[in-house]
């Protein structure tokens, strides 16, 4: 019988009374003075007593923790470093074999403390000696002394494990035989008489508790190894074994061997198995780890036996090794439901969801390699369309081939619509939704792959409003007068920036006002007209405002006033020309007043700042900021223009019904560059031209900012 050692402290009656004397003192001290006697060293009461040569000797009191020696009779001081234990409340160590019988001293750097009884001892139980002096668990181990007959337990590696006197061997007085138990390791051991306040006598000696080890050369069978096969470990001492450890924490035990003698251990190898070192356990749980590592083989691919496949449908793959594969990645997608047909050979079916590509199989060691030939998955096919025009509400239907593998359609314009597959017409049935646009359809499968579709689907939209006029430029706050067709129809008006229009003012149905959000993104854009059945359309380009000047702006004329003598941003040249325009110094832009000449403003100095920007036509685009105070009426034949390095670029201003007008708002017009050299010229003529019919009034016709901005 087998049991984890436990320690008791028996206390005879006059000790307890003394402690409990010895406390209600301490408790009355600490009343008058706490600090002082709070960190006194005090002994209460020391024993067994009386003791045997060998056994333990307990001291116990307060701040044992300043004790730096004891002293024996006959002299015999034991210092601290070689007490057994030490703390505030408890001292340990082992009775000399030549103590005597006396008073004993606990020496402390406040003065020494000397017991009141003296030490006495008890002389029945001794050891001489054991036999062998290495042994390993199961093997019987040799006690010899006197008084062995009294013995109740034998304590191994200082209370590691213990074995009770009725699973001995053999005992008597002069000796006693012992089974060494699983848990032992090298170390000390002890006898005891098992008392509750035992008396235990420990040998000096160290018995050496044999562990298992490897061999030192070939110590596993083969490597590579592979899961689910035997693999023979090769040692000394692997009987005491009762765990065999691999890495990825697969534990194999020793019920669980094939086989297990002194010199050998053949054992299954578990699937979920890694590379790596392993690990013999006895009984003790002390771990031996292998200098030599394994290596776990793994699956080789050679091929499918179709390819394409249907998603779905069985694939069988061939290879080496292919009874290790777990798992079967398609991507993301995982197959773990495998048949294996051989260790060349396994069988699985494609997930409806697979995407095609290079296939991964994976082992449980959570190994993976991939197949050399990406697999091809079979999409479906559309061959019929029908009705080909549909409003919103309506029900079309798709016919083809491989029909069951879609998933939804989605219309022109980005609207998509879960399909439904009726297998005993082989057809996809897929309902019309207001959003859908004219367009080929895109059938999605259901591994994600997307087909377009040959044929065409006709969107017939039956109440969609109709835009005939906007403006082409307006301000944020302003009212916005739409006109057309069905307007009473709309529910939303969203602005650029996603804005939903909050306040209106006439709406008809040919007439809808509505006024422009603060927050709308400036800059062009258009607006998304929402009907109550659901439906959209959008409006012409509106400017909004003007584009902002980014850090990416290359400017040419932003016509700013500077400290500067040259002119080119901040002032403008008289071309010799008499005409009637004016520099708004303060404001920063130019404004005509009346009928300019051919040069609106112009230059031909060098930019004090550095230098004409030069840009790649091709990644830019020329942009000038205009405004009209009040329309401004054209004349046939009018045009002005942005001369760049002496290279025209026609400035399409915003003309309705005959006049230019930006409705008093500032608004950005964009030019095509990409007939300027490349790079653009840096010398030459700059600024801006005007060919002006005869009659014409430019007045109240504003610039600023002529400058290139990244596409």
């Amino acid at each position: 019988m087998q049991k984890k050692y436990k320690q008791y402290i028996r206390y005879s009656f006059s000790m307890l009374m003394l402690l409990v004397l010895g406390a209600g003192m301490l408790f009355t001290s600490c009343e008058d003075d706490d600090d002082e006697n709070g960190s006194k060293v005090e002994l209460l009461s020391y024993g067994p007593m009386p003791v045997a040569r060998g056994a333990e000797l307990r001291f116990i009191g307060n701040n044992l923790d300043k004790v730096s020696s004891v002293v024996i009779p006959d002299g015999i001081e034991i210092a601290a470093a070689d007490f057994t234990s030490r703390s505030t409340d408890l001292i340990t160590l082992t009775v000399p074999q030549t103590a005597v019988e006396g008073l004993v001293v606990l020496k402390t750097s406040e003065g020494d403390i000397t017991t009141k009884t003296p030490i006495g001892f008890s002389e029945p139980i001794s050891i001489d000696e054991f036999a062998p002096a290495s042994i390993k668990p199961g093997d019987i181990l040799t006690i010899k002394g006197d008084y062995l007959n009294l013995v109740k337990e034998v304590i191994f590696t200082d209370r590691v494990v213990a074995v009770d006197s009725v699973s001995f061997e053999s005992q008597s007085r002069k000796e006693l035989q012992v089974v060494v138990p699983d848990g032992a390791q090298t170390g000390i051991i002890g006898v005891s008489d098992g008392a509750e306040d035992p008396i235990i006598i420990y040998t000096e000696e160290t018995l050496d508790v044999v562990l298992p080890s490897f061999a030192e050369e070939n110590a596993f069978t083969t490597d590579p190894v592979k899961a689910g096969e035997e693999l023979t470990i090769s040692g000394s001492n692997l009987d005491v074994v009762r765990k065999v450890e691999f890495a990825g924490e697969q534990v194999v035990e020793s019920d669980d061997f094939v086989s297990q003698t002194e010199g050998e251990i053949v054992v299954i190898i578990p699937a979920a198995v890694h590379d790596g070192t392993i690990t013999i356990i006895p009984g003790s749980g002390l771990e031996v780890v292998s200098v030599e590592e394994i290596e776990l083989m793994v699956p080789t691919i050679t091929g499918f036996n179709v390819n394409p496949v249907k998603p779905g449908t069985l694939l069988r793959a061939t290879g080496e090794n292919m009874d290790l594969v777990s798992e079967v990645l398609f991507g993301a997608v995982s197959q773990t439901e495998i048949v294996v047909i051989s260790d060349s050979e396994i069988e699985f079916t494609v997930p409806v969801d697979a995407p095609g590509g290079v296939v991964a199989f994976a082992t449980e060691a959570e190994k993976e390699v991939t197949s050399s030939e990406e697999l091809q998955m079979i999409m479906p096919s559309i061959s019929e369309l029908a009705p080909d025009a549909a409003p919103a509400g309506d029900t079309i239907r798709l016919g083809g081939e491989n029909l069951d593998l879609v998933a939804s359609v989605t219309f022109s314009g980005g609207v998509n619509v879960e399909a439904e597959y009726d297998e005993s017409k082989d057809s996809v049935y897929v309902a019309v939704r207001n959003g859908a646009e004219s367009g080929p359809l895109t059938v999605v499968a259901k591994n994600s792959e997307e087909v377009v579709t040959t044929q065409g689907f006709t969107f017939i939209s039956i109440n969609v409003p109709v835009i005939t006029s906007v403006p082409s430029a307006v301000m944020p706050g302003s009212l916005l007068v739409i006109e057309g067709e069905k307007l009473d129809l709309l529910t939303d008006v969203i602005f650029p920036g996603g804005v939903t229009a909050t306040m209106f003012g006439t709406k008809t149905a040919s007439l809808l006002e509505v006024y422009v959000p603060e927050n709308v993104t400036m800059g062009p854009g258009q607006l998304t007209f929402v009907t109550v059945d659901g439906e959209t359309t959008l409006s012409p380009e509106i400017a909004f405002g003007r584009d902002p000047i980014t850090e990416f702006t290359e400017m040419i004329m932003d016509f700013n006033v500077r400290e500067s003598s040259d002119w080119h941003g901040l002032d403008w040249d008289n071309w010799g020309g008499s005409y009637d325009a004016a520099i708004c110094k303060p404001l920063g832009y130019v404004i005509l007043l009346s009928n300019p000449g051919w040069w609106v403003v112009g230059c031909n100095h060098p930019d004090p700042d550095g230098g004409w920007p030069a840009v790649n036509p091709s990644e830019y685009v020329l942009k000038i900021d205009i405004k009209t105070e009040t329309p401004v009426a054209v004349n046939d034949g009018y045009e002005m223009a942005a001369y760049i390095g002496g290279n025209a670029v026609v400035i399409p201003l915003p003309e309705k019904d005959g006049y230019i007008d930006t409705n008093g708002a500032w608004m950005t017009v964009t030019m095509d560059a990409s007939s300027l050299p490349s790079p653009t010229p840096t010398s030459g003529d700059f600024g801006i031209i005007c060919n002006n019919p005869a009659g014409m009034d430019w007045a109240g016709l504003s610039f600023d900012n002529l400058r290139f901005d990244p596409k």
